[in-house]
């Protein structure tokens, strides 16, 4: 039967220093062989995902954003627009919070209300070319994604105030240890992933997917197997089918080349 698939990026497919794993070609050319597909699903932005897995963008899929972009083979396919006055609303409430960046995501650059520039450095590995701005309400481009970057108390911001104020609103989830994501309601990486299934006339139980954090949950849900990483948080290990290792193992590719066998 075909497989499709279907890794988070950062701690799980990508190493701790956010490098691509030893002989993914190699992995990556025995999928394409046998006629299956891999997906990178990140809450990184799509730009971003193409620059850092650049040598093979022709080759793979992409659902980035956490599911507000969808990208086959090199083409966007599906993107969830933000209304803007939601976005201000994300954007004022964020103010309120000491020591944080707030960004905005378009499908070309992100926007950012920066704190400092140890958050700078942070942002250069998943925005690339972000631009500082004073106000982002007065940012006019499409927008798919708002995103708050705390290094302190990201959870707490999390669970305290924005889950409680706008989960009704949008997609509000955490994506990692210092990252709050929102999108738009019902865009997340499950059903970014079944964008790419139909394209395939495909259906979850020919998918396999690999995660490590919350962001991670609902695609492990719609797969026919999933498998947390063992750095992974508790909350993913607990729904995962099988805890395999971590991402400085290369567990990920090791995992698929099982099947491939």
């Amino acid at each position: 039967m075909s497989k499709i698939f279907a890794s988070d990026m950062d701690k799980t497919f990508l190493t701790s220093d956010s490098k691509v794993p030893k002989d993914f070609v190699t992995t990556l050319n025995k999928i394409r062989d046998n006629d299956l597909h891999f997906i990178l699903a990140s809450g990184r932005a799509l730009y971003n995902m193409k620059d850092k897995m650049k040598d093979f963008v022709d080759e793979l899929d992409f659902v980035s954003d956490n599911g507000a972009f969808v990208s086959i083979q090199g083409e966007t396919i599906f993107k969830s627009v933000m209304d803007k006055e939601l976005l201000d609303n994300l954007i004022l409430e964020g103010r309120k919070f000491d020591r944080t960046s707030l960004v905005l995501v378009g499908e070309e650059t992100a926007y950012v209300e920066l704190f400092d520039e140890e958050h700078a450095e942070y942002l250069k590995e998943y925005y690339l070319d972000f631009k500082v701005v004073e106000d982002l309400t007065l940012i006019e481009e499409s927008i798919v994604k708002a995103t708050y970057l705390n290094l302190e108390k990201s959870h707490q911001i999390y669970s305290d105030h924005l889950a409680p104020m706008f989960s009704e609103l949008v997609n509000i989830v955490e994506a990692g240890e210092v990252w709050i994501d929102a999108m738009n309601l019902g865009v997340n990486k499950a059903n970014g992933l079944k964008k790419i299934l139909n394209h395939y006339k495909l259906d979850p139980s020919n998918l396999i997917a690999f995660g490590d954090y919350h962001n991670d949950i609902q695609m492990m849900q719609l797969a026919d197997k999933s498998y947390a990483v063992s750095n992974a948080h508790e909350d993913v290990k607990s729904i995962a089918d099988e805890i395999i290792g971590s991402n400085d193992d290369n567990a990920v590719l090791n995992k698929i080349e099982e099947y491939l066998k």
